[in-house]
């Protein structure tokens, strides 16, 4: 349901992986947008994979979007022989002649103590800072990240924050630091628990909100630091074929959040 149309080359030999993509994508409202593109994957063993890929917009009816070229690098990888430690990041650039020079990046480190069959709770612990660039009103050209089209597949990785992520604003003008600590209880329950901390980073009288969700405030922002948010995340695999996710989740605005919202209070979801 993500897309009209997709269609893959994929050719794999020794540790390399090559790609050649076509996506046209599903999106309201509809704006026959055509994406063509490569992916190259080098598996380094137990130690992680390295990539890279190059995308170009050759249609769309969004005029930002149409002829825009993005690049990426990236890497996740499990450096040390106990593989414990998890090291990922990845480097992104979108241009469009004039009309967009935008990037984002995110680095991430991570130690997951519960590789031992006999570790009670196998727990995980996470730190990710990710950057997304914002629009430099001096300039002509848009300089604000567009996040393109967004995936799942894991909690706040793609949105980020359950409140900020979800319903405030989109991947773009942002940098948010994420603490994430894993636990299992059992084999069929996962526990999440998230602290983020959010800052734009040019200042905007508007937050960019995930579509088709309105902006929830008009509030000019006097602050950079947006606010804290606190994730507390459950899933229960009741069977093989039926999960339960819930979620308890808190947003404290700090000064440009209370700008935005003009309003000191919390966001309880």
């Amino acid at each position: 349901s993500a897309f009209d149309m997709a269609g893959i080359v994929r050719l794999t030999t020794g540790n390399w992986m090559v790609e050649a993509v076509y996506l046209d994508p599903d999106d309201v409202p509809d704006s026959n947008t055509k994406v063509g593109g490569t992916n190259i994957e080098y598996t380094l063993g137990d130690a992680g994979v390295v990539g890279g890929g190059y995308w170009n917009i050759f249609e769309s009816d969004n005029d930002a979007r149409d002829g825009l070229s993005v690049f990426d690098i990236r890497a996740d990888l499990t450096p040390f022989e106990n593989r414990a430690v998890s090291l990922a990041g990845e480097f992104v650039r979108e241009k469009n002649g004039k009309l967009n020079d935008s990037w984002a990046a995110y680095g991430q480190v991570g130690y997951d103590f519960g590789l031992g069959e006999d570790v009670t709770l196998k727990p995980a612990v996470s730190y990710r800072y990710a950057n997304f660039s914002g629009d430099n009103l001096d300039s002509d050209t848009d300089n604000s990240f567009d996040p393109l089209f967004y995936g799942f597949n894991d909690w706040n990785e793609w949105y980020i924050g359950e409140i900020t992520g979800e319903y405030i604003a989109g991947n773009s003008n942002f940098n948010a630091q994420t603490v994430k600590v894993v636990v299992k209880p059992t084999n069929s329950i996962t526990a999440y628990f998230f602290y983020h901390y959010f800052r734009l980073n040019k200042f905007t009288d508007d937050l960019i909100p995930r579509p088709p969700l309105p902006p929830v405030g008009s509030g000019a922002i006097e602050d950079k630091s947006f606010g804290h948010e606190v994730n507390l995340i459950m899933d229960w695999a009741v069977t093989d074929h039926f999960n339960v996710s819930a979620t308890a989740n808190i947003l404290v605005p700090a000064a440009g959040g209370r700008d935005f919202f003009g309003s000191s209070d919390n966001w309880l979801l």
